[in-house]
């Protein structure tokens, strides 16, 4: 499991999740442009999940950064 979330990290900071951006609709909430941000957070069911989690304000905060890696040194 620490190797997934390794590789997911890396991937994250250098912007290479493998999303279906452009190609099709999210399977979450069907939004068409899925990407990272949208995933992480964006989508509804997402910024839901998160509110009950009381992280909200963590989620505002992350929504405005500029880079990958400027994410992940505010986690």
């Amino acid at each position: 499991m620490a190797n997934k979330v390794k590789v997911f990290i890396w991937q994250l900071a250098h912007n290479a999740l493998p999303t279906n951006c452009n190609i099709t609709i999210s399977p979450i909430c069907h939004r068409f442009d899925e990407d990272v941000g949208h995933y992480l957070l964006k989508c509804k069911s997402m910024r839901q999940c998160l509110l009950l989690l009381d992280l909200e304000d963590v989620r505002i905060s992350l929504v405005y950064v500029n880079s990958a890696m400027e994410f992940l040194e505010k986690i």
